[in-house]
């Protein structure tokens, strides 16, 4: 489950809304049976609080107080809605308690397996590249106190010998620019007084080697628009927000030294592989099925989406239609995605390529999956990324295969 993500939404919440004080998160055990965990966790601040009726609508629009204070403070990232679905997806609950003028504790609840101690040590993989970047000076252009130290603490121990300089808004990127020589900006799009797409016309306007500055969108919506909209604006890379450590240093490497995989590759090639294709998503969570579409929608140009709710309508589906990827999920009611891709394989004889969207990405059940007869499958919440890299790499397999 991705945690990460939902605290990192919440961490930033409460940074952005505390003025005075301070911010506690804690994670706790709440009970143990065998091997089953129920683990909480918390982020407490003494910021503004939320009114007693707004309690209850907080997840669906977030907006703390009122609009007025969503006008001062800006986004609150991933946003809570969201935050709350991944929670529930996994089998969790997310809580809130708040009073006005004290402060607010968000947190969620979710089961866990025990582990065995084995894994608990965290593996970087390293690329010959990524041993060569140092001694680099970076200017981090991000208005979130949160985000900005994470950042910080990725890249000083990551790069040895970094030297970071922070920004809190365009403005103040583009005079930092003017006044020192910086080997990479970091930029995020969204940010008061000067956002990262103006700051860089900015840069670029200045012309000679400071014009020529490498710059990097950060992004939480790495859709094709937000992608083009970055390098219209003169930006040479991206990265999704919160970033994968071996991304951020993959594509730091890139604008090093020199290697061109750039937006103009990442916005073509697998995009541009899979535009107009009719896919059949099978999913019964409403939530899950707005998600999928948008993004399909948002990456894959001229994309046609059909909606299955459970598999014996993916069953009828594939049987009176044509469709060159099946997306289906693996726990539905009514017919399940095991044996909707039985009966596609083995009753109907048909060869559609078909990816497991699964929420439980363990050996056993991805075995289930491959042995049902699908032909790939992915995790949700999917990153949009791999979704199309494996929807490409699936969809290319069973054309070469005929």
């Amino acid at each position: 489950m991705r945690r990460g993500k939902v605290l990192i939404n919440l961490v930033g919440n409460a940074v952005k809304f505390t003025e005075e004080g301070g911010i506690t998160v804690e994670a706790k055990e709440l009970k143990k049976e065998g091997e089953n965990l129920m683990v909480e966790f918390t982020v407490t601040d003494t910021g503004i609080g939320i009114p007693e009726d707004k309690l209850e609508s907080v997840f669906e629009s977030f907006s703390q107080a009122s609009s007025d204070t969503t006008r001062k403070y800006g986004g609150t990232g991933l946003g809570l809605s969201i935050s709350k679905q991944l929670v529930e997806i996994h089998g969790g609950e997310m809580f809130i308690t708040s009073k006005l003028g004290v402060g607010t504790t968000f947190g969620f609840r979710i089961p866990y397996k025990a582990g065995t101690g084995e894994n608990q040590a965290i593996k970087t993989v390293y690329s010959p590249e990524k041993h060569e970047l140092k001694n680099l000076k970076i200017l981090l252009v991000e208005d979130n106190n949160f985000n900005q130290m994470v950042a910080i603490d990725t890249l000083e121990a990551s790069i040895p010998g970094v030297k970071i300089e922070v920004a809190e808004n365009g403005q103040q990127a583009v005079e930092k620019v003017q006044a020192h020589d910086f080997d990479l900006v970091l930029m995020d799009v969204q940010m008061p007084v000067m956002d990262g797409y103006t700051a860089t016309k900015n840069i670029r306007g200045m012309g000679g080697t400071k014009g020529a500055t490498k710059i990097m969108a950060m992004t939480a919506s790495a859709t094709t628009e937000e992608i083009e909209r970055c390098y219209a604006a003169g930006m040479d890379q991206f990265i999704s927000k919160p970033f994968d450590h071996d991304d951020l240093m993959g594509k730091i490497a890139q604008l090093i030294f020199g290697t061109k995989d750039g937006m103009e590759k990442a916005t073509g090639g697998v995009h541009k592989s899979l535009e107009g294709i009719k896919v059949l998503l099978v999913e019964d969570n409403d939530f899950n099925q707005i998600v999928a579409t948008d993004t399909l929608e948002s990456l894959i140009k001229g994309i046609k989406i059909e909606v299955a709710e459970n598999g014996q309508v993916a069953v009828n589906k594939v049987q009176n239609g044509n469709y060159d990827l099946v997306l289906m999920d693996v726990n539905m009611p009514v017919m399940n995605g095991y044996d909707a891709t039985d009966q596609i394989r083995n009753v109907l004889n048909s060869d559609v390529p078909i990816m497991a969207m699964t929420a439980n990405a363990t050996q056993s059940e991805i075995q289930a999956c491959l042995t049902a007869g699908m032909d790939e499958f992915i995790t949700k919440p999917f990153d949009p990324q791999e979704l199309l890299k494996k929807m490409s790499s699936v969809i290319q397999k069973k054309t070469v295969a005929k």
